[in-house]
């Protein structure tokens, strides 16, 4: 088995990650508080602060809110957004097909001439093949009836 580079592998792996992401649609969701980015999540919705708070309060906006405020003043505030990035794979894009193709007549000459170009001058002419009168050379042996076991 013949030993590949690493730098070839490497060179796959990124080329099946971009074909894997430009093939298939994704959405991220990302979780600002006051600006900052917070929270991210690529499956789902990104758990917000609010969320995290229920368990510990880890924004120091919401915890000064919290010391001076009381809860009621967190669940009024509205320092947090969430923003979803979603990218839609090009599925849905319409090919043109052949016939609707809008060439100008010049190209079309051009291409006709081009194609009747890269034919051969054998092929326009109406003589048979030199080879349809050609017979085999006879066979020295019969080699099938050499082969063959006939029983008697």
């Amino acid at each position: 088995m013949p030993k590949t580079h690493f730098a070839y592998r490497i060179t796959a792996l990124i080329l099946a990650a971009l074909i894997l992401t430009s093939s298939v649609s994704f959405a991220v969701d990302m979780h600002f508080c006051k600006g900052e980015l917070k929270s991210i999540s690529f499956w789902g919705k990104a758990p917000s602060c609010h969320e995290q708070a229920a368990a510990k309060i880890t924004c120091p906006h919401h915890r000064k809110l919290m010391a001076e405020k009381g809860e009621a003043a967190l669940e009024k505030s509205n320092c947090c957004d969430n923003h979803t990035v979603q990218v839609e794979a090009d599925h849905d894009r319409q090919m043109q097909t052949a016939t609707e193709l809008e060439l100008n007549p010049s190209l079309q000459y051009f291409l006709f001439a081009y194609a009747v170009s890269l034919l051969p001058a054998e092929a326009c002419t109406d003589s048979p093949a030199p080879y349809l009168n050609y017979k085999p050379p006879l066979i020295a042996r019969d080699i099938p009836v050499l082969t063959q076991s006939f029983l008697l």
